[in-house]
C-alpha cells in the first residue's frame, strides 16, 4: 500500500510530456507592397509607393509545446507604384514625367517558426522565417508626358532573367524566383488565427537588357520586393 502510494505520488508529480499537434486550414488576407531600388535609383527624383493586393491559400501548423512550424502555400499579389520627373536645363525643353503601376502575381511558400504564448496554441505568437516565391505573371500600366508628347500604354510582366527587348513588344521582365525573410505577430482564438507580418526580399529581381555592341547585356537598376501582410486563417484539427 505504501509503495503504491509513493509510486502514484511520484508519477503524479512528473510534468506531462509535451504533445505534438497538427492543424491546417484556409487563409485569406491583404497585402500592401512596394519595391526598393537599393543604393542607386534610375532617376534622382524617382518616387515609389505602396499598392494593395490580396493573398489566399493554405496554412499548416505543427506545434510541440510553445514552438510551432508554420508552412503555407499562397497565391500572393505584390506590386508597386512609381513616378519620376525629368527637368531639363532652364530655357530648353519643358519637364517630362512618367507614372507606373505594376502588379506582380506570385506563388509563395513561407516557412515560419513561431513561439506561441500557450502550449495549446491559443494566445499571442511571434513568428519569423524564410520564404520563396515564383512569379506567375503580372501587369503594368504607364502614363507619360514627354516634353510635348503625352499618352499611356500597358503590358504584361513576364518571368525571365533577360529582357530580349523585342521590337513592337510592350512586355517587361522580372526574375522568376524571389527569396527573402519575413517576421510578424499573431493571435489565435479557438480556430481563428490572425497574423500581421512584413516581408523583406533579398534577391535582385531586375532582368538584364540587350547592350551595345550586339550580344552583350546591360544590368538594370537592382530592385527588391518589400511588403506588409495581414491574414486570417481558420485552422482545423486538434490543439496541442
Amino acid at each position: 500500500m505504501q509503495k503504491s502510494f509513493l509510486l502514484l505520488l511520484l508519477v503524479g508529480g512528473l510534468p506531462a510530456a509535451a504533445q505534438t499537434s497538427f492543424q491546417v486550414g484556409p487563409l485569406a488576407g491583404a497585402t500592401r507592397s512596394s519595391v526598393h531600388y537599393g543604393d542607386s535609383q534610375p532617376y534622382a527624383d524617382l518616387a515609389t509607393s505602396y499598392r494593395t493586393g490580396f493573398e489566399a491559400g493554405l496554412l499548416g501548423s505543427w506545434q510541440r509545446g510553445h514552438l510551432a512550424f508554420q508552412p503555407a502555400v499562397l497565391f500572393a499579389q505584390r506590386g508597386y507604384r512609381s513616378s519620376y520627373v525629368i527637368v531639363p536645363s532652364p530655357g530648353t525643353l519643358p519637364p517630362s514625367s512618367q507614372a507606373n503601376t505594376t502588379r506582380l502575381n506570385y506563388l509563395t511558400l513561407p516557412l515560419n517558426l513561431a513561439y506561441i504564448q500557450q502550449p495549446n496554441g491559443q494566445g499571442f505568437q511571434v513568428f519569423a522565417g524564410p520564404y520563396i516565391s515564383c512569379l506567375v505573371g503580372g501587369h503594368y500600366h504607364s502614363e507619360y508626358d514627354f516634353y510635348t508628347l503625352g499618352g499611356e500604354y500597358e503590358g504584361q510582366v513576364v518571368a525571365g532573367d533577360h529582357n530580349p527587348a523585342t521590337t513592337g513588344k510592350t512586355d517587361v521582365y522580372s526574375k522568376r524566383w524571389d527569396v527573402g525573410l519575413q517576421a510578424g505577430l499573431g493571435y489565435q482564438y479557438r480556430a481563428l488565427l490572425l497574423q500581421v507580418g512584413y516581408s523583406l526580399g533579398l534577391r535582385n529581381l531586375a532582368a538584364t537588357i540587350p547592350g551595345y555592341p550586339a550580344g552583350t547585356t546591360v544590368t538594370t537598376t537592382p530592385s527588391y520586393n518589400r511588403g506588409f501582410q495581414v491574414s486570417l486563417a481558420y485552422l482545423f484539427g486538434p490543439k496541442a
